[in-house]
């Protein structure tokens, strides 16, 4: 999962990064017009489907780049002002699998601080995803450190891959070298993007990727395997 920001000089090191890591399943957060036009061009080959949609250079944008067919794509708004996930199904080895690609409202700071619009995104997509019988992954720029309610609340119900089989702390943003001033030489403190997943599945690896390519946030990688029917009703039925 990769939130691009949107604005850039050149989308070629964003460009890089996904091919390098190469994963099954890419989920893109903040994809501009100019990003979806020259990716969709550049990475047919690698990625033989794909999925989005894109607003100029809105932070709205969202996208899924796919090595497995993609069906039944739709999207959820928040009062016709915020995109704030993306549904789709993809097949894998014959079983469906569905993707939530998710950039929720970030807090509002100030003289009053207010999460209420993020929680509303996350809580909304928490509803959907556990009424979902298939094997579901979450993924994306939930804007929800690890110490909120909010993270809290997706935990209950889905496991949190890079808590699960990642190392040190996962942090993702701020990348400050995406900023023109002397913070630029500070490194990411904070966890905002994840990679949720069911009972479905059992992660293997996780990782922040090392490079942002421009971002001001580092993608994270993850590799997971998808188990077998009676091995995932096994799972959920030891949970605590």
């Amino acid at each position: 999962t990769y939130n691009l920001k949107t604005e850039h000089e050149s989308y070629d090191p964003l460009e890089a990064i996904i091919r390098a890591a190469d994963a099954d399943i890419v989920f893109l957060q903040e994809l501009s017009e100019p990003a979806e036009a020259q990716y969709t061009a550049n990475l047919r080959e690698q990625y033989p489907y794909y999925e989005g949609v894109t607003f100029g250079l809105s932070v709205m944008g969202l996208g899924i780049f796919s090595k497995y067919p993609i069906s039944d794509v739709s999207f959820g708004w928040r009062d016709e002002v915020w995109l704030r996930y993306m549904r789709a199904v993809v097949t894998v080895d014959g079983r469906e699998v569905i993707l939530y690609n998710i950039h929720t409202s970030p807090p509002i700071y100030g003289i009053a601080f207010d999460d209420a619009p993020r929680h509303d995104d996350i809580s909304t997509v928490v509803a959907l995803a556990t009424q979902e019988t298939a094997p579901v992954l979450i993924a994306g720029d939930f804007n929800a450190p690890d110490q909120t309610e909010d993270y809290r609340l997706l935990a209950a119900h889905f496991t949190d891959t890079f808590a699960e089989v990642g190392y040190g702390l996962g942090v993702t943003w701020p990348q400050f070298g995406s900023f023109r001033s002397i913070v630029s030489v500070l490194r990411p403190f904070i966890r905002l993007d994840y990679i949720w997943h069911s009972e479905h599945f059992i992660g293997l690896n996780a990782e922040v990727w090392p490079e942002s390519g421009g971002s001001d946030h580092h993608p994270v990688r993850a590799e997971l395997a998808l188990l077998p029917t009676t091995d995932a009703l096994s799972t959920a039925n030891h949970q605590p």
